[in-house]
This record gives structure tokens, C-alpha cells and sequence, in this order.
């Protein structure tokens, strides 16, 4: 009866998680030098417009970063990292469900640079 019971537990608590996921959605890049090479331990600010809310990561040793369980919506995204201007991307739309894919690729420097996302990138999936 315990097995059983625990089994439920489990089973109700995987069907709330995947409900919970499938509301929410995420933004995983890589970042990238002029050369096409790995950038590892970039800065990356995640900002939704419409409610300010922000997360910051971090590049792993791949120059990979993921951002997981974030609300539908408008995203500003912004990458740093010693040496290099700092990148903007703007207007990334989350929707529920979906990954956005963003490659980022920095320039050598201490300007920023700004790239308005197409639509091209916005309905990737």
C-alpha cells in the first residue's frame, strides 16, 4: 500500500512539474569571438520589458547558457565579457512552451553593439 501510494505521489508530482514547464518558456545560446571561438564565462542579463524581472548567467567552458522557466514575453538580452563590446539583443520573444536560440557573436573592443532580433528568429522553435 505504501509503494503504491508513493507511485502516486510521484506520478501527481511529475504531471504539476510538466504543467508548470510547458507554461513557461526559455532562451540557451552560445557565445562566440570574432573568430567562432568559444567564449567562455560571458555575463549574460536577461530582462523581460514588460515586467523588469532579470536573471543573470554565466557561459560555461562550451560558451553555452541557458535560461530556463521564463514567462512569455519581450526579452532584452545582454552579453559581456573581458575584451569585448558589449552585445544587446532586443526584443526576443518567449512564448510558452518554446526555446529560443540565440547565437551571439561579440566583437573585439569596448563598444556596445545593438541587434533588433527578426522575426526569423523570433518563431524558432
Amino acid at each position: 500500500m505504501k509503494r503504491l501510494l508513493a507511485l502516486h505521489l510521484f506520478i501527481f508530482s511529475a504531471m504539476l512539474f510538466g504543467q508548470a514547464d510547458a507554461n513557461k518558456g526559455q532562451i540557451n545560446g552560445t557565445v562566440l569571438d570574432p573568430k567562432q571561438a568559444l567564449v567562455p564565462n560571458a555575463k549574460i542579463n536577461i530582462k523581460n520589458v514588460n515586467t523588469n524581472a532579470a536573471r543573470q548567467l554565466t557561459s560555461g567552458p562550451d560558451g553555452e547558457f541557458r535560461a530556463v522557466l521564463l514567462d512569455p514575453g519581450q526579452y532584452d538580452v545582454t552579453v559581456e565579457a573581458s575584451g569585448f563590446a558589449t552585445a544587446e539583443l532586443k526584443g526576443v520573444v518567449v512564448s510558452a512552451g518554446s526555446a529560443v536560440r540565440l547565437p551571439v557573436l561579440l566583437t573585439l573592443g569596448t563598444t556596445t553593439v545593438v541587434v533588433e532580433v527578426t522575426e526569423a528568429l523570433r518563431h524558432r522553435k
